[in-house]
């Protein structure tokens, strides 16, 4: 047979036919191809083309392994002797020099050809297609020639099939044309991948490269600055729009335009909200109203609003994308941190009091945490931390005295949340505020026990079961009133005499100061005939004892006594007089303001269908919680300036500034109030510039 006259021809030791045949192996198939397949294939286009050329490879592939059977004496001794090319890259090679070489352009019209029909939905013969790019990646050397032929080839058409496709769509609104572009892409992935191998998935991102510019990348100027463009979608919240175009402009792995137009739709929403607010905060003269504006629940809840619409917004059309969430934090900062009459800090945590404060709202506990966590998220974005904090601490000190928290689990998940966000050094007087009240109950407890029935005895009108003395830590609790000696009812002097004489036996290195301005006194006033049950403020009491033998007082006469500043007084006299229920009389004045020239006389004729009544309290540090948080601004920007300047020894001076303002996070500090207090303390010789270079600072120890 063939295979034995091949091995016997080739292991003559007389005649060497190896060179001899393994030239003929060689001409077999250049006689087949350019004789039988060549001539097939010349008269023939598109996919008539592609089909020939599939079948004729295919009968190319049958001959090669029959052939390579009969030569393999070949392929096992005279092909590596002499370092000749295998039997089977012979007939590779004879196929892509005399077949492909000669219709490599034919090859490349008719695969672009079929591909643009498939574009254009007409029938297309994917497999034959398959096929095709199967033999170009088995005959490409080593460099992929031919496939990279290819792959330019469908790029230039691809790129000329995507501009034609951009212009046909410009009519578009911004919506459609990103839904059209969208359709498209999932098409083009499909096509492309149902055309090119396995190993050819990645050349995919080389013709969609393409895509991207032709119809991503031009269009993004439309897209940011057309009417009906990001900014709409925007405006109307269209999602699903939206998505698409974080999906479609991740493509190009720069999202900072799309970033930034989305980051000023929120700034400039958020600024118009807070003008609006700002502007009515202006027209209010009037501190009553002022202070009553500066508990608006509708707003805060609007600003809640706010947020959770476009946070849900960066959760799913932008699928949380750390940088459009970043953008939203900046945007937040911008206009939460506006000044105002009555700043977002002090807004929510009025409103927090709203919601922890027993009998306002009336919600579960489960609603209140909810509100909580809401408020956090503004919180978080706010620059003035501790001006919330101070405002916040005054209200706990009321609910706390008062004893109308609504729940002592959330106002301690509440102080939790704050200690997350901006540190234990912030909330250690909060912390320490309900470890004084739990301990006070047991100190008053305790108290009764040994000297209530004493005092039961000695005064029989007061209600001993309901007096609560509380000892509290005097670093946890700031007094708007400094600490002064009223003109207390004659009951009450008897119990503090006596709870001094019991705190000394008990306490003698400790020292009692008196904060009357929590105090309560529910007391029973007699007006004629009529009986009512008064809850009063220790100083509305003590000023009403004042009457008890006298009719009549002028307001010297009221101030000598009570020994009140001017500013206190006059609001206690006006809670009592100028309120709803008018306990005393006023002679010589009218409207709301109290004069030094006006007397008072107690309202024998006051009658009210009620027969408990809460007087107002009147607000006694409305200034001076500002002046606080001011003093202690200045006193965290002095001490991070030493912190600083003791452990780095020497540093230049902006490079001080900045680190300063770095470090402060309870508040955002004005640079020329940090260049102030650098000066100041290069005044007091903690620091001192150096001789050389005055730039430097040097600290002195």
């Amino acid at each position: 047979d063939a295979y034995t006259t091949i091995y016997n021809l080739c292991t003559q030791k007389e005649n060497d036919h190896n060179a001899e045949l393994f030239r003929r192996y060689s001409r077999i198939f250049e006689t087949y191809l350019w004789e039988n397949v060549s001539p097939n294939l010349r008269n023939r286009i598109h996919v008539d083309f592609l089909s020939e050329l599939a079948r004729r490879w295919d009968n190319h592939v049958i001959m090669m392994r029959f052939l390579e059977r009969y030569f393999s004496y070949l392929d096992r001794f005279h092909v590596p002797q002499n370092s000749l090319p295998s039997l089977h890259q012979v007939a590779l090679t004879r196929f892509r020099e005399i077949v492909i070489e000669e219709t490599k352009s034919k090859i490349f019209d008719a695969v672009c050809s079929e591909v643009d029909k498939d574009r254009r939905n007409r029938e297309v013969r994917k497999e034959i297609l398959r096929k095709t790019v199967e033999i170009l990646q088995l005959l490409s050397r080593d460099n992929e020639d031919l496939i990279n032929e290819l792959i330019a080839r469908l790029t230039v058409e691809s790129q000329r099939f995507y501009r034609d496709r951009a212009a046909d769509w410009a009519s578009l609104s911004c919506a459609e044309y990103m839904q059209a572009v969208d359709r498209l892409l999932h098409q083009e992935k499909e096509r492309l991948g149902s055309i090119l191998t396995e190993r050819l998935q990645t050349r995919v991102t080389a013709i969609l490269e393409k895509f991207n510019e032709e119809l991503l990348e031009n269009y993004k100027e439309r897209l940011l600055r057309h009417d009906q463009g990001l900014q709409h979608m925007l405006e109307y919240q269209q999602t699903d729009n939206l998505q698409l175009v974080y999906h479609l402009y991740s493509r190009l792995r720069n999202l900072g335009d799309v970033c930034a137009v989305f980051r000023d739709f929120i700034r400039s929403k958020g600024q118009k909200i807070m003008s609006e607010k700002a502007a009515e905060l202006l027209k209010i003269t009037e501190k009553d109203k002022l202070r009553e504006a500066a508990h608006d629940k509708a707003f805060v809840e609007g600003l809640f609003a706010f947020w959770e619409t476009y946070n849900r917004m960066v959760e799913n059309a932008f699928e949380g994308s750390k940088q459009f969430d970043h953008a939203f934090r900046v945007a937040l900062e911008s206009f939460l941190n506006m000044q105002m009459k009555v700043m977002t800090a002090e807004l929510l945590a009025n409103y927090c009091d709203r919601i922890l404060r027993s009998g306002r709202e009336k919600l579960e506990e489960k609603e209140i945490e909810e509100k909580l966590e809401r408020v956090i998220r503004l919180f978080a974005n706010l620059e003035d931390k501790d001006l919330f904090i101070e405002h916040y601490t005054g209200h706990l000190t009321r609910r706390l005295l008062a004893e109308r928290c609504e729940s002592y689990d959330c106002e301690k998940t509440m102080i939790g949340r704050l200690n997350a966000c901006c540190g234990a050094q912030f909330t250690v007087r909060l912390d320490g505020m309900l470890k004084d009240i739990g301990l006070a109950s047991q100190h008053n407890r305790e108290f009764l026990q040994r000297a209530g029935p004493e005092l039961a005895r000695a005064l029989p009108s007061l209600n001993v079961e309901a007096l609560a003395i509380r000892v509290l830590t005097k670093a946890n609790w700031s007094s708007p009133i400094a600490a002064l000696e009223l003109p207390l009812p004659r009951d009450l002097m008897v119990v503090k005499a006596c709870f001094e004489e019991d705190f000394g036996r008990y306490h003698a290195r400790k020292k009692i100061e008196w904060a009357h301005v929590w105090g309560t006194v529910v007391m029973d006033a007699y007006f004629g005939a009529n009986k009512y049950e008064l809850t009063t403020t220790t100083f509305q009491a003590s000023l009403l004892y004042l009457f008890e033998e006298r009719n009549e007082l002028s307001y010297e006469q009221i101030r000598e006594e009570m020994k009140l500043d001017e500013e206190t007084l006059k609001k206690t006299l006006g809670s009592l007089s100028t309120a709803k229920h008018k306990i005393l009389e006023r002679i010589g004045g009218e409207g709301k303001i109290i004069s030094s020239a006006e007397r008072f006389r107690f309202n024998v004729n006051f009658t009210s269908t009620a027969r408990r009544i809460v007087l107002p309290v009147p607000i006694l540090d409305e200034t001076q919680t500002k002046e606080k948080v001011d003093n202690d601004r200045e006193l965290a920007i002095e001490a991070a300036i030493v912190r600083i300047m003791k452990h780095r020894k020497q540093l230049e001076y902006n490079q001080l500034m900045q680190e300063v303002i770095s470090i402060l996070r309870q508040f955002h500090p004005d640079p020329r109030q940090v260049k102030k207090k650098i000066e100041l303390i290069i005044d007091k010789e903690f620091l001192e510039r150096d001789k050389t270079d005055p730039r430097l600072l040097k600290y002195l120890a």
